[in-house]
């Protein structure tokens, strides 16, 4: 959900921002071998030495490959799986073409290294080779490069080229900016029934209803980019002598606004994991105690400047209402589009979760239950909280009721008028249809907007109202952001 709720028009602007700001170009194609090399040289340079000597095993036994040096094998290895685009390639007892391909293209995409010692190693890394020794190795590096390539680009990566934070998640290509509903219509389609629809889980870097918010960025970027400037010049004391990292900085920016309110102590949680994760200024196995100190230190400067904490928490609510519409359209899409929808721990309510272990804190289960029954009747909440618990439990309710309409056909539809791209919309067995708003800052109340129903009678199971018809968007999102109709003659 997070490329349909990002403004695609915004996408120069805020790479313009992000490199005057940092100081850092965004390339997140280049970043990302350069970001892999680095976990390879740090986090993860035992597994590399231990692939590197079974790969020296393997040419050892090789007339062709046997006076290849240590450091020249460890490097054509490095590089290879510095330009992998997926997790492992697979292979032995069952080929996969795909990987055998992907593997294909990083061999080809690696620096003017000596080809006979890539060839040898693409072969014995594809199951190609007969030796003991290259399966040993094809099979040690299946184990390994997706945890290279894992800390390479989802805790690396995501903390480096921090364009837009809605966007540097886990399983998210950072080269891809936003989508059109109509790529999003594809995906849904081909979703199958028992397939896992999760919007938050143990591993994401932020809460769900966090990115929604932070998405209403790419809606306003001139505002953004302006009201960065403001927080930076009365925040810059907080270094002291220390050089400021920009980088962290703009991803702080994001996080406090996406997150706010929040505290002192959780600011400083994030800010350890995103630093260190970054491994541009510290790490987690060669802290640099001058530079953490400062960075504390800044963040205890913004806290403790009220008149800044006031302009955060002013952007805050100007993004909030946008965000809250946001959330609850993904919850919707995520109830109604094919799979199983899935609900990491507390996230029923607003989940402002930051990245581990602010994710992992105590849920309150007893309160999660006394609102389920406090909301079993009456109205839509208008806060965020309740409302997504409301939103949740009316949908489910409706799939207990009525399964296999939530297992039909999935069918786009589209809205009419001037706004009609603002809206997502399908149908479900055509007899249930989601409607959901994006990109609404700039919606002007969905003016001259509709959509039409088709044939046949429909109530809302969210705002109770009965509509035929084309219907404006600004009547069936009157009562409630979000729209579940179902055909009733």
């Amino acid at each position: 959900m997070g490329l349909l709720l990002v403004d695609p028009g915004a996408e120069r602007a805020l790479t313009e921002t992000f490199e005057r700001y940092t100081g850092a170009a965004f390339d997140p194609a280049r970043e990302r071998r350069v970001a892999r090399l680095d976990v390879m040289g740090d986090a993860l340079n035992s597994e590399l030495s231990r692939l590197t000597e079974l790969a020296v095993r393997a040419c050892g036994v090789s007339v062709a490959c046997r006076d290849y040096t240590r450091d020249e094998i460890r490097t054509a290895l490095g590089e290879i799986f510095a330009g992998l685009r997926a997790y492992r390639t697979y292979g032995g007892e069952h080929p996969d073409p795909e990987g055998r391909e992907r593997l294909a293209i990083a061999v080809r995409a690696t620096a003017e290294l000596d080809r006979d010692l890539l060839a040898f190693l693409e072969a014995a890394l594809a199951f190609e080779l007969p030796t003991a020794e290259a399966r040993d190795l094809a099979f040690a590096a299946q184990q390994t490069t997706g945890a290279i390539i894992a800390k390479g680009d989802e805790d690396t990566l995501s903390y480096r080229q921090v364009r837009l934070l809605s966007r540097c998640e886990v399983g998210a290509d950072l080269e891809l900016f936003a989508s059109e509903p109509a790529a999003i219509h594809a995906a849904l389609a081909t979703g199958r029934p028992r397939s896992l629809l999760a919007s938050s889980t143990h591993d994401t870097k932020r809460g769900e209803d966090v990115r929604a918010r932070i998405a209403v960025i790419s809606e306003l970027p001139g505002r953004w980019d302006a009201a960065i400037e403001r927080f930076r010049v009365r925040a810059e004391p907080g270094w002291g002598d220390i050089t400021p990292d920009r980088t962290f900085e703009y991803a702080a920016w994001q996080t406090l606004v996406g997150a706010w309110p929040l505290t002192v102590e959780r600011a400083q949680t994030w800010a350890e994991k995103a630093t260190r994760e970054a491994r541009q200024r510290t790490s987690w196995r060669k802290p640099d105690a001058a530079y953490e100190a400062a960075r504390r230190q800044w963040i205890d400067r913004v806290f403790g400047d009220r008149a800044l904490c006031d302009e955060l928490a002013a952007v805050a609510a100007e993004l909030s209402p946008h965000g809250d519409r946001n959330s609850l359209a993904q919850t919707l899409i995520k109830l109604t589009a094919p799979g199983i929808p899935d609900f990491y721990q507390g996230t029923e309510l607003r989940d402002d979760n930051l990245v581990d272990p602010d994710n992992r804190r105590p849920v309150d289960l007893a309160h999660r239950a006394q609102l389920v029954r406090e909301l079993a009747d009456g109205d839509p909440p208008e806060d965020l909280p309740r409302a997504k618990l409301w939103l949740i439990r009316r949908v489910l309710d409706a799939r207990r009721r009525d399964p296999t309409v939530f297992g039909g056909d999935y069918q786009p539809r589209a809205a009419t008028g001037p706004h009609a791209h603002r809206v997502f919309a399908f149908t479900r067995n055509d007899t249930l249809l989601t409607v959901a708003p994006r990109l609404g800052v700039h919606a002007e109340g969905w003016r001259d907007t509709t959509i039409d129903l088709g044939p046949g009678t429909w109530r809302d199971l969210l705002g109770g109202a009965i509509h035929t018809g084309s219907v404006a968007m600004a009547e069936l999102w009157r009562r409630f952001p979000v729209a579940l109709l179902t055909r009733e003659a």
